[in-house]
Parts: C-alpha cells; structure tokens; sequence
C-alpha cells in the first residue's frame, strides 16, 4: 500500500513538474492572449466577461462596491 502511495506522489510531481515548465516557456514566449470584453447595464452596473473555450465550464463572481469605507462623512 505504501509503495502504491509513493508511486502515485511521484507521478503527481512529475506532473507537476512538467505543467511548471510548460507554463513557464508558453509565458515566455508571449502568447498569452486574454479575450476581455467590458459591457454596462443602463443603471450602471458592469459585466467583465473573460472567455476562454478550453474547459466547458461557466463561472460568476458577484463584487460589489459597497459599505462604509465608500460613505460620504456623517450621512
């Protein structure tokens, strides 16, 4: 069991080692390239939308600029 264990952990570095190495010479090379798309809504909210087609998966992360930090003083 524990040989299977070591077996499995050292594949997932080699992974991890080659995934590394990959990333860092495609970043080096510069062809990194982001399709962003910016749109309003008429009441001011905005949509960033970021495609990327290589995993079938949809995501949404809601901000919103709000609190005391941004309150005008004594209202």
């Amino acid at each position: 069991m524990k040989n299977i264990l070591k077996i499995k952990l050292s594949f997932l570095f080699i992974i991890f080692v080659f995934a590394f190495f990959k990333l860092k010479q495609s970043s080096a090379q510069g062809d990194i390239h982001l399709n962003i798309k910016e749109c309003y809504l008429d009441n001011g909210m905005q949509f960033i939308i970021l495609d990327q087609h290589v995993f079938p998966q949809a995501v949404c992360r809601l901000a919103i600029r709000a609190g005391s930090a941004l309150e005008d003083a004594g209202k």
